[in-house]
């Protein structure tokens, strides 16, 4: 009966020893007591290629830096697509034009003629245009329901769809001139849904 009540007061004093109803999840750092070999992988074995990004950089120093995170990061290229087309595209591949190894860059679709006659041959002369200039691709190309747009751009194709006969003249012209078509068709559905405390997808794509 004495080793009983030995026992119990020990058990008593171990578990009053654990204060974690006083500890806040944020403040909480635990360090592990387990001793295992630990692998820290800083650098990936084989470079990859960043296959969606956008023109982020600013000045010419910008895209300097990002070239420095790419060969920190193990990034052989990135794939920037713009949607730019006209000035604005020819102003970026100055901005680009020492690294032309290190970055594709992807122009959008002229839609200013949608409506008129000329949509499809201005919408096809400067794709060609763009290409000669220095475009690998076109994007990103989106349909969401309410007609055609391309990123970055101010103008949409309202009530044309991405599988229109129209557009059919444009797909050709990237075929043959080999430059592949980014096309974003919808968001996750949790951006359909209303913004409250029920929803999802808050935690990582929004601003609390």
């Amino acid at each position: 009966m004495k080793h009983c009540y030995l026992f119990l007061v020990a058990l008593l004093f171990v578990s009053t020893g654990y204060g974690q109803e006083n500890i806040l999840l944020e403040e909480y750092m635990p360090k592990s007591i387990y001793k295992i070999p630990e692998t820290k992988v800083e650098k990936a074995k084989y470079p990859v290629i960043d296959a969606h990004s956008h023109d982020y950089p600013s000045s010419l120093e910008e895209v300097a830096q990002w070239v420095k995170t790419m060969d920190r990061k193990g990034i052989e290229k990135t794939v920037v697509l713009t949607g730019y087309t006209g000035a604005s595209f020819d102003s970026i591949v100055e901005v680009y034009a020492l690294y032309k190894d290190r970055f594709d860059l992807w122009c959008g679709l002229d839609l200013s003629d949608y409506g008129k006659s000329s949509f499809v041959k201005t919408a096809v002369e400067e794709l060609k245009r763009c290409h000669k200039m220095g475009a690998k691709g076109v994007g990103e190309v989106t349909d969401k329901g309410l007609g055609v747009y391309v990123a970055f751009q101010t103008n949409m194709a309202e009530g044309i769809h991405l599988n229109d006969p129209l557009m059919s003249p444009i797909y050709e012209t990237c075929a043959e001139l080999g430059m592949p078509l980014n096309i974003h068709v919808a968001e996750p559905y949790w951006m359909y849904l209303p913004d409250d405390k029920y929803n999802d997808g808050l935690m990582n794509g929004k601003k609390w």
